[in-house]
């Protein structure tokens, strides 16, 4: 199967851009991925807002959001299940690291949604701690931005297909976040997510969790966390906007390896927030 499906820059339908590009070369640019169902790209109005708050956070002034919203509708349509990136670069060309504009260009790839095993959603994924630690740099903390080499060097740390995500710590070894996911756990009926102030990706699907959350918890905890507050917890999670709810089962880079049920908290928000279609495969 290709690897992708369709893709425009700046509203033309084309898969080149330019060698000089500056998201190439000094990765200025910033970048959301969507859930595509039935042809509608999920959550396109709250993935816009982030990609233009992003973007204005790096100096780049977002297109309209009714021009990629256009542009998103049109390029998904007749695609029942797919993936949609959506990458903004600084349009002008890298001949030094001073940027003289803060327009920017659109690059939209539609992508095949990879073919994860059902019991990802059902019974849970087995996750490891990554050795490759997340600097900090609050000024850059919550973007999504398109230097992804942390994650790239801790993707690269193991080849076990039977391990579906990795968990990164920042240099004081707190707990951020899994490679491409948002983490959060369960204890005592309290939810609990790493504070993202220095480092790490605030995902949308991290956002919709948390506004959804109080119907089914007695509280929500954003702090510092370390391992072992993780090893502690009653069920434990990740999400992004394409795989939206992953149960966490097993830690396997400890001995012996630590292990949680798929807890009630995991499968009432997987049912609000459109896991519920994977988990009946």
């Amino acid at each position: 199967m290709s690897l992708l499906l369709r893709s425009m820059v700046d509203g033309i339908e084309q898969s080149q851009i330019g060698v000089l590009d500056r998201g190439l070369h000094f990765g200025d640019g910033v970048f959301r991925t969507l859930l595509v169902i039935n042809g509608q790209p999920q959550d396109l109005e709250r993935q816009l807002q982030r990609l233009a708050d992003d973007a204005a956070r790096i100096g780049l002034q977002a297109p309209d959001a009714s021009t990629l919203t256009r542009q998103a509708t049109e390029i998904c349509v007749g695609q029942n299940r797919a993936a949609l990136k959506l990458l903004l670069t600084r349009a002008q060309e890298a001949a030094g690291y001073q940027a003289s504009v803060n327009h920017c260009r659109s690059v939209l790839l539609l992508r095949p949604l990879r073919n994860h095993p059902p019991h990802f959603w059902n019974d849970g994924i087995a996750v490891r701690i990554c050795a490759m630690r997340l600097a900090n740099n609050p000024t850059l903390a919550g973007i999504k931005h398109l230097n992804r080499l942390e994650q790239v060097l801790a993707r690269a740390e193991w080849t076990d297909e039977s391990i579906a995500e990795g968990l990164m710590l920042d240099t004081q070894d707190r707990l951020i976040e899994g490679i491409s996911s948002n983490l959060f756990f369960v204890r005592d009926g309290v939810l609990h997510t790493p504070n993202l102030s220095r480092c790490g990706v605030s995902g949308v699907m991290r956002e919709m969790i948390l506004e959804a959350a109080p119907a089914y918890t007695r509280d929500i905890r954003i702090a510092d966390f370390g391992i072992d507050d993780l090893l502690g917890a009653d069920e434990c999670f990740v999400c992004n906007s394409v795989i939206r709810i992953w149960p966490i089962s097993r830690l396997v880079s400890r001995e012996p390896a630590q292990s949680w049920p798929v807890g009630p908290v995991t499968q009432k928000l997987q049912d609000k927030l459109g896991a519920a279609w994977q988990r009946k495969k």
